[in-house]
């Protein structure tokens, strides 16, 4: 497949190869950035910003899908070089994206009046919060008007030029508002410079993108857009159910948590969060840039068989990912955290195992969700991601009721494993024709390889002093490839694993 397509195989390798890069660079700064705003303004500023993340990440639901669904419909008249089909797409674009930015600042004004109830504990005055989350808002609201551009750019497969432009922006706005905290520490200030960074960013894109695509400043034919609209909006009707899932699942615990027990339990949260969505971020972004190998793979194989053979193989590398990340994190979190800022932060152990286990699943959620995409599945389980989100959120508020922070993250469990489980149901018996029964016995292996793999880096963790950075890093090497080396041996006869990559580079 390289072979054939050398060019596409150089900007995957260069897309994922920054995007690797600069997201791991940017992981490094939010440490440094998070530790210097909880020493200037404490550990309820930085729950107040958790919560304001996860009630935008609401509001940008109203996305519907619609950037997906054009990045999708691009892909052809950029093939094509097709302009007016590119220009009449993002016409479309520009416009629909227009209209949901100001549905977004008028539910957004709504919201407002209630952040006080969802904030129930804060230490500030309720106009001072409403005015914190007012700045937030303006930044999710300005990048419908001026980031739809960056979709051209990405699709025609430059996302590198774009993370290029948001690590130089992001790392001169970090040093500046850290330096800022150090010296005058005020929250409306730190925020102001976020949104505006966002802002710039987008702009430079957009610049940068009209002047490599110039026509898209041309009358675009309104007729053609018009006949867009039925095919895009069909997509998004299933697209949107999947995204509303993906909101429930990882955006509502910390607006769970802040209404039923308080905003600084989310900031002592965001601390292990950090990890966890960097670490799901940095994966997700990897496996995206080999999600089009892998399409083009099934796509020119015509047998259901080898189709099965390296989905299954190229599921095993995630799966492979996901316990790495989850041995990595439940042994060296609490180290972490201790190094990191100290003892104080730290939360109960069976919270560490929660989160590092939801991990875990939501990376082992990346090939199913490929899978979905390639043979155009989502319509399938959408009575499924209603019925789980429905549950997420009763379960979470009553075990949070009950038991706190775990509360949240027990539903967060439940439910992942019945959207997991659901879909490989779906694979198994819509795509490749198979037992389920083939899928359910390959779980349970891997639940077994995992919890051996726990026990002895359990055991290996014991000979490790928690005093010393050094220390940590050399644990979690040894850690990952313990991580790889037992479910290597329990799956040896299964997996093929060398097969993966011979074919991936044929």
């Amino acid at each position: 497949m390289i072979n054939k397509c050398g060019g596409e195989s150089k900007n995957i390798l260069k897309n994922t190869g920054i995007t690797f890069f600069t997201q791991i660079f940017n992981l490094f700064l939010k440490f440094i950035l998070q530790r210097a705003f909880l020493v200037s303004l404490g550990v309820q500023y930085l729950g107040y910003s958790s919560v304001f993340n996860d009630i935008l990440q609401m509001l940008n639901m109203a996305d519907l899908g619609i950037g997906i669904a054009i990045t999708s419909y691009l892909y052809k008249p950029i093939a094509d070089n097709d302009i007016n089909r590119i220009n009449a797409l993002m016409y479309l674009y520009k416009k629909i994206y227009k209209l949901i930015g100001i549905a977004v600042m008028a539910i957004g004004l709504i919201i407002l009046v209630l952040v006080p109830f969802i904030i129930n504990d804060a230490s500030c005055d309720d106009n001072y919060l409403r005015v914190l989350f007012l700045i937030n808002l303006i930044g999710a609201v300005s990048t419908y008007f001026l980031a739809y551009r960056r979709t051209l750019l990405i699709a025609q497969q430059k996302a590198y030029f774009t993370n290029e432009v948001d690590f130089i922006i992001n790392l001169v706005t970090s040093i500046i508002q850290i330096v800022l905290l150090m010296i005058f520490p005020n929250y409306i200030l730190y925020l102001s410079l976020t949104v505006a960074k966002n802002i710039f960013s987008n702009i430079i894109i957009s610049i940068n993108c009209k002047k490599a695509n110039p026509y898209i400043t041309n009358e675009p034919d309104i007729e053609m857009a018009k006949n867009y609209k039925a095919p895009i909006f069909a997509y998004v009707k299933d697209v949107f159910i999947a995204k509303i899932g993906a909101y429930v699942y990882h955006g509502t615990d910390n607006i769970i948590i802040s209404t039923l027990m308080g905003s600084v339990w989310t900031g002592y949260l965001a601390n292990y969060s950090l990890i966890t969505i960097a670490l799901r971020s940095i994966i997700t972004q990897v496996f995206s840039s080999l999600q089009a190998t892998y399409g083009n793979y099934i796509a020119t194989t015509p047998s259901l068989k080898k189709q099965k053979e390296i989905t299954d193989m190229y599921y095993f590398v995630n799966y492979l990912v996901g316990n790495i990340c989850f041995i990595d994190c439940v042994i060296a979190f609490q180290i972490f955290i201790k190094l990191y800022i100290g003892s104080d932060y730290i939360l109960e152990d069976s919270t560490v195992m929660l989160l590092s286990v939801n991990l875990c699943l939501t990376l082992m959620m990346i090939i199913p969700s490929q899978v979905f995409v390639i043979y155009k599945l989502y319509h399938y389980d959408k009575p499924v991601i209603i019925i789980s989100a429905i549950l997420n959120i009763i379960v979470s508020v009553i075990l949070v009721k009950e038991i706190g922070i775990n509360g949240a993250l027990i539903g967060t469990t439940f439910t992942s494993l019945i959207y997991l489980i659901s879909r490989m149901y779906i694979i198994s018996k819509k795509v490749y024709k198979t037992s389920y029964l083939y899928y359910i016995f390959r779980f349970i292996k891997w639940f077994i390889s995992s919890l051996m793999t726990y026990y002895i880096c359990k055991w290996i963790s014991g000979f490790f002093r928690s005093d010393s950075w050094i220390k940590l890093i050399i644990l979690c090497l040894i850690c990952s490839i313990v991580a790889i080396v037992v479910p290597v041996l329990i799956n040896f006869q299964r997996i093929g694993y060398q097969k993966l990559f011979k074919k991936l580079n044929n």
